[in-house]
């Protein structure tokens, strides 16, 4: 989480939505600090902003983002089917655990459960998403750098109607929080 007191803001970072690289933009030029997960007093004024990403494109991208930094937990997570079970069974646990390994499986909805934000930046809009907050200096006309990146194919190249099916059914509330469509492969 980061936040300015001079802009009013709190940004949530959602992993694996372009958190970083909106993070990044974030800090410098609207002076967002404050790096640990901690508390900040939000008021009925401060602008709460979270990131999103379509569910099934945010599951590839942390399958492959743990792959290329080396699985340091789960070294038996072999392939893309056995991530996705590990993925439902890290969501059984509660939305106010402060487990690290375990929150960063949550879906987005469970993640932003004690958030309410008030405007999302979809992964997919960053840019004209950014644009819409009310603190948006329009002579700004830096796009985002693109931080921790994972690099992999499309993400529907990973799908089946099979594994299509579990992430529907994990993300339901993501889907229908955040308007995202559902793939039929």
């Amino acid at each position: 989480m980061i936040y300015s007191n001079k802009h009013n803001y709190v940004y949530y970072e959602v992993p694996k939505t372009g958190s970083s690289s909106i993070k990044l933009f974030l800090k410098t030029y609207y002076g967002g600090m404050g790096e640990k997960r901690h508390v900040r007093k939000v008021t009925s004024h401060t602008v709460k902003i979270a990131s999103v990403r379509n569910p099934y494109a945010r599951v590839v991208s942390q399958y492959f983002f743990e792959e290329q930094r080396g699985r340091k937990e789960r070294q038996d997570i072999v392939n893309f089917d056995m991530f996705l079970d590990y993925l439902l069974e890290q969501d059984k646990h509660p939305a106010n655990t402060r487990e690290t390994k375990k929150y960063v499986y949550f879906t987005q909805s469970k993640f932003l459960y004690f958030v309410e934000p008030t405007h999302i930046i979809k992964q997919e809009n960053i840019w004209e998403d950014l644009q819409k907050l009310p603190f948006f200096n329009k002579n700004i006309q830096q796009k985002l750098a693109k931080v921790q990146q994972s690099v992999h194919d499309s993400w529907i190249e990973y799908y089946n109607k099979e594994r299509e099916e579990k992430v529907y059914n994990w993300a339901l509330e993501d889907f229908k929080q955040f308007n995202y469509e559902r793939e039929y492969l």
